[in-house]
Formats: structure tokens, C-alpha cells, sequence
């Protein structure tokens, strides 16, 4: 046979006053708090090509490590085409000056 046991009765406030109207209790919902965004090589790139002034091909390269065709192909591929920014790009002697357009709507 099972043993039956009753739920325990909720606690008034302090003392046995009720509480303040508007105060609130914190619950614990099990649920862990939300992580912070971490910084990864794709957001700082990304921040370096938001700059009013861009970011040079070789700055990038610099940066990051890589090599020429793997920033192009960063900035074509990944800024590009999968997150959806306008790059512009122009020359400033030798060297691309690369920046993501502001889209006014």
C-alpha cells in the first residue's frame, strides 16, 4: 500500500503578512542563463568590413592568417552570398579596400 502524503501549504511573507502588491519572487526555472555571444572570426571580420572606412584585403589576411584566395573567397562566400551583405569594393593603388554597403530601406 501506497503511503499518501499532503503538499505542503504555501508560506505567507515575513511574519505571516501577505506580500506587497507589485513585489515579485524569483523562480528557479532549471533552465541554464543564456551564454554570451562569443567572439568568433567570422563576427570580427565581419566588424572590420562595417567600418565607415573598410578593411584592406591585406589587413584581413593579416588579421586572420589567411591566404589571399581564402579571404576573397570569405568575403564572396560567407559575407556575400550566405549572410546576404552588399560588398563593395574599390581599389586603392595596389590594394582592394572591401566594405559592406549600409542598405537604406
Amino acid at each position: 500500500m501506497k503511503k499518501q502524503t499532503k503538499a505542503p501549504a504555501a508560506k505567507a511573507g515575513k511574519k505571516g503578512r501577505a506580500k506587497k502588491p507589485g513585489s515579485f519572487e524569483v523562480v528557479n526555472t532549471g533552465k541554464k542563463p543564456a551564454a554570451p555571444a562569443r567572439e568568433t572570426i567570422q563576427t570580427q571580420a565581419i566588424a572590420m568590413l562595417q567600418r565607415p572606412e573598410g578593411a584592406r584585403l591585406t589587413e584581413l589576411m593579416h588579421a586572420f592568417g589567411w591566404a589571399r584566395h581564402s579571404t576573397r573567397g570569405f568575403i564572396s562566400g560567407v559575407a556575400g552570398k550566405k549572410l546576404g551583405f552588399q560588398i563593395e569594393s574599390t581599389k586603392d593603388g595596389e590594394d582592394r579596400i572591401y566594405k559592406i554597403r549600409q542598405v537604406v530601406y
